[in-house]
């Protein structure tokens, strides 16, 4: 009961704090997804099922502007930005139909020292052979990708490690080294990223120096919040999605206009 009435309380001080900005100008709000399928175990409930996935795609292009990250934001109105994490194969096989079918374009930020190297990420199994469930996106795929007209694609770090905890010159190293491995595969210059966890002990000053100074326009971190005019550009806030259903899904978009 006390829990309760002090994450209301918490809501409410939240809602108090963002309406100012609202009132001034429509926020663009953010979600961050990792995955499109089912699997038989989701410790960090990244998955969302294929219907799931459908069905909230199709609310936010029917009731809602979706922007690109990387685009001018003019904030004029409330407006939905989608990404993903990490780079899963499943977001070209099973998210990229549904974003193609209600024309809803997505960016996709990528960990590209993993690509092709027949393992499984890290944080899913470490040094194994990939499951079929667990594929990442190969080189062959992200080109394909980079050639949708929907999607973007931007640097997820060389090998998604807290940025924080490493000195200056390793910062570098893996935000500039996956950043051009990527473009080495693409052909194509990148000016987005998100950072490695994301929250805000993840990331300190430093990272956005280095952003700023090699041409990332926009870096999205993973801890809830709107972004406005005034919003810091590397270090914009996402709200990360779980696998809700339609109801469940609608109110979370209620919440995050206020959130």
């Amino acid at each position: 009961m006390i829990h309760k009435i002090v994450q209301k309380v918490s809501r409410l001080s939240q809602i108090g704090k963002n309406l100012p900005g609202n009132l001034i100008e429509n926020p663009v709000i953010v979600l961050c997804y990792h995955r499109v399928t089912e699997l038989t175990a989701d410790p960090y409930e990244l998955a969302i099922s294929p219907k799931n996935f459908c069905e909230q795609i199709k609310y936010i292009s029917e009731n809602f502007s979706v922007k690109r990250f990387e685009e001018n934001w003019d904030f004029r109105e409330l407006a939905f930005v989608i990404t993903f994490d990490d780079g899963y194969a499943d977001n070209l096989y099973n998210a990229l139909p549904v974003l193609q079918k209600f024309n809803v374009p997505a960016t996709i930020f990528v960990t590209p020292g993993f690509t092709d190297s027949g393992r499984e990420f890290p944080w899913d199994g470490g040094n194994t052979p990939a499951r079929p469930e667990y594929q990442q996106l190969s080189q062959v795929e992200l080109r394909q990708l980079s050639n949708e007209p929907l999607i973007t694609l931007g640097s997820h770090t060389l090998t998604h490690r807290q940025l924080s905890s490493l000195t200056p010159q390793e910062q570098e190293e893996e935000i500039l080294g996956g950043h051009k491995i990527l473009e080495n595969i693409i052909g194509k210059k990148l000016s987005t990223m998100s950072y490695p966890f994301g929250n805000y002990c993840d990331i300190d000053e430093n990272c956005k120096k280095i952003c700023r100074s090699n041409g990332i326009v926009r870096a999205a971190v993973n801890y809830p919040g709107q972004a406005h005019s005034w919003t810091d550009s590397m270090a914009i806030p996402r709200h990360i999605i779980r696998n809700y259903g339609a109801a469940e899904f609608r109110k979370r978009l209620t919440r995050f206009r206020f959130l």
